[in-house]
């Protein structure tokens, strides 16, 4: 699960509509493990309703549960395979969704060829492509866009750490809309992977670097997308507490 994407699930303006995390890479899910959450409402439900009376923003939503940051995602199984196949179900049913009513941010990981990935960035309003911030990994990630440009309505570029480039030399160089720059945050990238927050050195403040400039990042996305009213907020969720069951998150994944 990227980083990037669960951190835009839960770091929406206050007063509007927080998006709805749909787990969608093929690699397999993070969030069942990550935030030991239980069997229940998830990919593998909301395809399965899917199938039989299409699929729109409600049933997504049906079918999403609340983390403890007022995020609400769509868990996908930590099996790749299983991931895969429900993924494929879904693939040919993205094209006529009704999302209206909803910001839902799919997280497609890196396989951009994949059928179920490019289904949904078909769908998009606007695509956000994570790079690191050297020459290399934004040439990588300019490749990575020539090959699915033909299908992206927009695209935004958030580069994770520090870069030597501009924004504007990144923007220019790739051929997209803009970029965001995302530091490197440690601290919330621990509180978004479920993990206790990491112990600050004395007179350390805690800032969030990240969830701010994520933000940022909303703010960027929100004039390409459709404008959606904000529902009451979700009743607070408790953080996962202790450490991850190893064992049960290895047979999780069989």
């Amino acid at each position: 699960m990227s980083t990037v994407a669960l951190a835009l699930a839960g770091a929406w303006r206050p007063g509007t509509a927080k998006p709805l995390l749909v787990e969608a890479d093929p690699g397999g899910g993070d969030l069942l493990v990550n935030f030991q959450l239980e069997d229940g409402p998830g990919l593998v439900s909301l395809a399965s309703a899917a199938r039989r009376s299409g699929l729109d923003a409600a049933l997504v939503a049906a079918h999403s549960r609340p983390l403890h940051r007022g995020a609400r995602v769509v868990p996908a199984p930590v099996s790749a395979e299983r991931t895969g196949a429900v993924l494929d179900l879904l693939a040919p049913l993205w094209a006529d969704a009704d999302l209206d009513g909803e910001y839902v941010v799919a997280d497609v990981g890196r396989r951009l060829d994949m059928v179920s990935g490019r289904e949904l960035l078909a769908r998009a309003d606007v695509a956000v492509m994570v790079s690191g911030g050297s020459a290399a990994a934004l040439a990588h990630t300019g490749h990575a866009i020539r090959k699915v440009e033909g299908q992206l309505k927009s695209v935004v570029v958030a580069v994770s750490g520090h870069s030597e480039h501009s924004r504007e030399e990144i923007a220019t160089a790739l051929g997209v809309e803009a970029v965001v720059m995302v530091p490197r945050d440690e601290v919330s990238a621990a509180v978004l992977r479920g993990e206790p927050e990491p112990r600050r050195r004395r007179g350390e403040r805690g800032t969030y670097e990240l969830m701010r400039h994520v933000v940022l990042l909303g703010d960027v996305l929100r004039p390409h997308l459709p404008v959606v009213s904000a529902p009451p907020d979700p009743a607070p969720v408790e953080p996962p507490r202790g450490r991850v069951d190893l064992v049960g998150a290895v047979q999780r994944s069989n």
